[in-house]
């Protein structure tokens, strides 16, 4: 992996399979010829948008990974291989060769972007139209900074479920947005609120850092973007693909 290399957006991709070993191996599945998690990292790789894609990998499945490592025109596709979500993130930035805190100014004199913009994408969204990536990476670029990331309104019934379950009530789904991802922020906002986590996990990255008081944007999804929840949810999504392209053959 090179380091040192300038950047010309400011802005990283980073799709983050380090996850409980059953998930990854559902997202390193081929499913019409192509890696599951391909998908997210070809979202990704557009030039001008980022210019570099990351992905998180443990070791055990680092060898597997390689496979969806392909870089296009203009943006190089590599693997950052850790244990730990929280080990990759304080890695970034010897990966990107971005001034690590405390540094001089004769590195940012370099050309290096002093607190590049990460855009991560979850590995289980399958479908993120390039519209989408490029309205998120502008708000995320432009004055403010903070956290962006896009959202939809909800479509499906929520529940109010106790401690053990039980359904209490139906909940109002007018009041609640759906969150999608790419999550965009600066490396420094990513970098406070990682320390502790194993495996990567937007909702607790979120309240993290709502709870110290970081302002968040939002961008307007649409139902174009396809997002598989959970361990059935991804399984239901890949048979959908598996057959969709089974009919295209």
């Amino acid at each position: 992996m090179s380091t040192g290399r300038p950047m010309s957006t400011g802005r990283l991709g980073v799709v983050p399979l380090l996850l409980p070993p059953r998930r990854v191996e559902r997202l390193l599945r081929e499913v019409a010829g192509m890696p599951v998690v391909d998908r997210a990292v070809r979202a990704l790789a557009v030039p001008g948008v980022v210019d570099r894609v990351l992905v998180l990998v443990g070791e055990d499945a680092a060898p597997r990974a390689k496979a969806v490592c392909r870089s296009g025109p203009g943006v190089s596709v590599d693997l950052l291989v850790a244990d730990r979500f929280d080990d990759a993130v304080v890695r970034l930035p010897e990966c990107l060769g971005a001034p690590a805190p405390g540094s001089g100014p004769e590195r940012r004199a370099a050309g290096q972007a002093a607190d590049p913009i990460m855009l991560l994408l979850d590995p289980a969204q399958l479908v993120t139209p390039v519209a989408l990536l490029t309205a998120v990476a502008a708000v995320a670029s432009a004055p403010g900074g903070g956290v962006v990331l896009p959202v939809r309104p909800v479509t499906d019934t929520l529940k109010q479920v106790d401690a053990e379950g039980i359904v209490l009530s139906t909940v109002p789904r007018e009041a609640h947005l759906e969150v999608l991802t790419p999550l965009a922020l600066p490396l420094r906002l990513l970098r406070a609120a990682a320390p502790g986590l194993v495996a990567w996990d937007l909702p607790e990255l979120l309240r993290r850092l709502l709870t110290a008081g970081t302002p968040v944007r939002t961008v307007p999804a649409g139902a174009d973007v396809l997002l598989a929840e959970g361990e059935d949810g991804l399984d239901v999504t890949l048979a959908a693909l598996g057959a969709e392209a089974a009919d295209l053959g």
